[in-house]
């Protein structure tokens, strides 16, 4: 079993909700609805059979892209001989639900294909147990449905240089990581035009939706500090403005709670938020009952950016880390 790094960040999110493995996802009654499709449909060449290729498909709707993709074309027996090897989760099949689910755990609004991509083709020749007659082509989101990170190709299939999650050619998770969820890659939909693969469309008339998972927070159902947290992850600087004179009124914030703030500004590279949580007069040293800093997790996403920052402000001390 493979350990995700660091164990105690991890702890400490899984403590409470205010970061990767438990990312707010809103209730049912507040999801952000898909907001209508305004993309340009990509259209890119059919790689021979037994070839793959990395391709890219763009937004106008989120600076988050392009989404990079890996698309291959298998040939029947290609495909079958994969299909038969096993994987770690005989349930893996990815369906409506479990897709809302993965998309309430990611980092990005740009990672999930939710539900489309569930009908593909090679997908119901795995829930029937059939086996292939003709060649299969498998379009697969290169971006973690761990934490983000952009995946590597391997001889075998896929890897997370992350967490070290390891996935077959078929996307089936093959080492799973210790304290989470195991996740299959997610395919992201497409359909074939005399030759041509068009990205984003599961048929002509039904495009991918990017899809908004950004909080509401003026629901004052969640609690303040958790609001808070949301926005200062989504770069809502003013929202959090306006809200913290009601958190001031609560009291001085504990070390860390201050800590977690920071984390989760720092966990989406959100340097004016960082910089406001300053200017409010909050450690950026603070840590959480775990030893978690801002540096720390900083760190563990490899973010030049912000260590910079942190450095500017007096938090780069190795002293800072357990």
């Amino acid at each position: 079993m493979i350990k995700a790094k660091p164990a105690a960040a991890f702890k400490a999110f899984a403590l409470t909700p205010l970061l990767i493995s438990a990312v707010w996802c809103l209730p049912k009654a507040h999801a952000a609805e898909a907001q209508p499709a305004n993309t340009t449909p990509t259209a890119v060449a059919l790689p021979a059979v037994g070839s793959c290729t990395k391709v890219a498909f763009n937004s106008v709707s989120s600076l988050k892209w392009p989404l990079p993709l890996y698309l291959c074309h298998y040939s029947a027996a290609e495909f079958n001989t994969l299909k038969a090897q096993p994987a770690l989760d005989k349930s893996w099949l990815p369906n409506k639900q479990s897709y809302q689910g993965l998309a309430c755990n990611v980092l990005d609004s740009r990672l999930p294909s939710i539900a489309l991509a569930h009908g593909q083709h090679w997908y119901r020749q795995f829930a029937n147990n059939s086996e292939a007659t003709s060649a299969v082509v498998q379009l697969t989101e290169l971006i973690s449905p761990y934490f983000g990170c952009e995946l590597q190709l391997t001889d075998t299939g896929f890897t997370d240089p992350c967490v070290s999650a390891r996935w077959d050619k078929l996307g089936r998770l093959l080492a799973p990581v210790s304290d989470l969820p195991n996740q299959s890659l997610r395919q992201f939909p497409f359909r074939l035009d005399n030759g041509k693969v068009v990205l984003g469309e599961a048929d002509a008339k039904l495009s991918w939706q990017l899809h908004d998972f950004e909080p509401n927070l003026q629901d004052v159902t969640v609690p303040l500090l958790d609001r808070i947290g949301k926005g200062l992850f989504w770069g809502k600087v003013n929202e959090v403005a306006a809200l913290w004179p009601q958190l001031s009124a609560q009291g001085e914030l504990t070390q860390s709670e201050q800590a977690r703030l920071f984390i989760m500004a720092v966990s989406k590279q959100q340097a004016a938020a960082v910089r406001f949580l300053v200017a409010q007069g909050l450690n950026p040293q603070a840590r959480t009952e775990f030893g978690d800093t801002a540096l720390s997790v900083a760190k563990m996403i490899e973010s030049e950016a912000m260590l910079q920052l942190l450095s500017e402000l007096g938090a780069n001390s190795d002293s800072q880390e357990q």
